[in-house]
């Protein structure tokens, strides 16, 4: 009977030996995997820096164009004003010159010279209002920007929800599926 008992023991020394060795290698393959998901979230946190910076970035140079916008703006709120003016002191030397017939040279002289001004004023006028659009169309393609940096910030968001997901069912899973020998 003692011959039984030796063989017993070796076996049961030989199969907790492998259990042994099975656990290592089930809690090694399970430190790989987290080192890989924190591979992952380091990236995707890295990808969220990048385009939190972007978007930064993009509202700080849309602040910049609206600044300028609204400068643009007054400035040709000023020449339209200016503009009117002038368009009324003309119409204004027109009904004289219509009521009255002008001999004096110094009137006619005065009247083109409000003529040139109101020339000036209305090509600076066409000035500002391209102006006025290109700053509108750098408006729009600045918006067009940052949406499209809100839709990858939505993106990269689902991702990082889905690795942190996957990463506490590992964590889970792990816990529940490894057995220690009794």
């Amino acid at each position: 009977m003692g011959f039984f008992s030796r063989k017993k023991a070796e076996v049961e020394e030989n199969n907790e030996s492998v259990l042994k060795e099975e656990l290592e290698t089930e809690v090694e393959n399970h430190q790989n995997e987290f080192r890989t998901k924190q591979d992952e979230i380091t990236n995707i946190t890295e990808k969220i820096q990048t385009v939190k910076e972007e978007y930064d970035t993009t509202v700080s140079n849309l602040m910049l164009i609206k600044k300028e916008f609204n400068q643009k703006k007054m400035e040709l709120d000023i020449v339209q004003r200016e503009y009117r003016e002038i368009r009324e002191k003309i119409k204004n030397s027109q009904q004289i010159k219509n009521s009255q017939q002008i001999k004096d040279t110094k009137s006619i002289n005065g009247f083109n010279k409000t003529e040139k001004e109101f020339k000036k004023i209305k090509e600076e006028l066409d000035k500002m209002t391209k102006e006025h659009s290109e700053i509108k169309e750098q408006i729009v393609k600045g918006q067009s920007s940052l949406h499209e940096i809100r839709k990858q910030k939505v993106e990269v968001g689902k991702e990082l929800d889905k690795v942190n997901k996957e990463l506490a069912n590992l964590n889970t899973n792990k816990f529940n599926t490894v057995s220690f020998p009794r």
